[in-house]
This record gives structure tokens, C-alpha cells and sequence, in this order.
């Protein structure tokens, strides 16, 4: 039997009516922080130059393939551990720190690390259950 679900996804981006849809409790919208062509030309450089993986984490006693492919960028100083496996972040590329250096004064914190999450079509999705 073939399970199919839609999966709602929070807005970001100019198609969003002012983020009107974002739980105000987990995030604030800040409209116009990068331009169309900024976004477009991240999202090329992001999923044509990324050295994504689609990574096997141990989940209820059974390999389990992410339905996702990711990219950890970060300062090399810190690692984490999930499902039994260490990660070292790879180096910060210019795009991301361009970003982080935007983001940073509006979100008032300062960032060591950003997980980046490339879904490829509609079977891809956020949780592995």
C-alpha cells in the first residue's frame, strides 16, 4: 500500500502574504532581507557547488537512509553527535558567510555553525517515519 502525505512548509519568500502564516513564538518574518536575484543566485550556488550527502543514522535499531540530502558548514572548531555518528562541519563558503553576515545583526546572535537541507522533489521530506 502506498502512503502519501503533504507535508506544510513555513514561508519565507516573496510568495509568502508577510510570513502572516509563521508562528509568532518560534519565528519572525523580516521581508526583503535578500532580493529575488540574490535568492535565486544562493539557490544556484547552493545546490549546483554543495558536496551534499544523503546520510545513515541509526534510528530504532535499523539503518536508516535521511529522505534528505544535507551540507554542514561551520567554523572547524566545533562538531556534534547524532545517531552514533560525529560530524566535523564543513569550512564556511563566501555565499553562506555573505549570508551569515546579514542575518546575524537582524537576528541579534552571532552563528558557529547552519545545516543545509536540499529537498529534490516531493518524496524527499522532513521526517524519517
Amino acid at each position: 500500500m502506498l502512503v502519501t502525505r503533504k507535508v506544510e512548509q513555513l514561508r519565507f519568500f516573496e510568495d509568502s502574504v508577510n510570513g502572516k502564516d509563521l508562528p509568532p513564538d518560534l519565528l519572525v518574518y523580516e521581508a526583503g532581507v535578500f532580493s529575488a536575484v540574490e535568492s535565486g543566485n544562493f539557490l544556484k550556488a547552493f545546490i549546483g557547488h554543495t558536496p551534499w550527502k544523503q546520510e545513515i543514522v541509526q534510528m530504532y535499531g535499523k539503518a536508516i537512509k535521511t529522505p534528505r540530502l544535507t551540507a554542514w558548514y561551520g567554523d572547524q572548531n566545533k562538531s556534534y553527535e547524532f545517531s552514533g555518528n560525529k560530524y566535523n562541519p564543513l569550512p564556511w563558503t563566501k555565499e553562506l558567510l555573505d549570508i551569515k553576515k546579514r542575518v546575524e545583526p537582524i537576528a541579534e546572535r552571532q552563528f558557529n555553525s547552519v545545516l543545509l537541507n536540499y529537498y529534490r522533489d516531493g518524496n524527499d521530506f522532513g521526517s524519517m517515519a
